[in-house]
């Protein structure tokens, strides 16, 4: 490890971790420490997600599924999940939407 007089610090080798004796890999990471804030990531409000209609097509997904007072109709999208077919995974439609300060909720993205 190295540090320079401007606060930089650098890690050249973090390890070596054996897999198999006969494979190995290793890594470097560079780690730069700076005054300015970082601004935190923006959390949405509600990640609704709904298992797949049987057409596989999200637009098809009925508008009393997951549309609650005030929510918008739509928005969704098709993704993967781990809790429908009894855990084992699959798609799923989904969608993140938003309260924003003024009372209205709105789809994200």
């Amino acid at each position: 490890m190295s540090t320079s007089s401007s606060g930089r610090v650098t890690l050249s080798t973090l390890g070596n971790y054996q897999l198999d004796p006969s494979l190995s890999f290793g890594c470097s990471l560079s780690i730069s420490v700076v005054s300015e804030p970082v601004e935190p990531p923006e959390a949405h409000d509600y990640l609704q997600q709904v298992g797949t209609p049987l057409s596989g097509d999200c637009s098809d997904v009925p508008t009393y599924v997951g549309h609650l007072p005030g929510f918008p109709i739509g928005g969704w999208s098709k993704s993967w999940a781990w809790w429908p077919n009894d855990g084992l995974g699959g798609p799923v439609c989904t969608r993140e939407v938003e309260a924003r300060p003024d009372g209205t909720i709105v789809l994200i993205g």
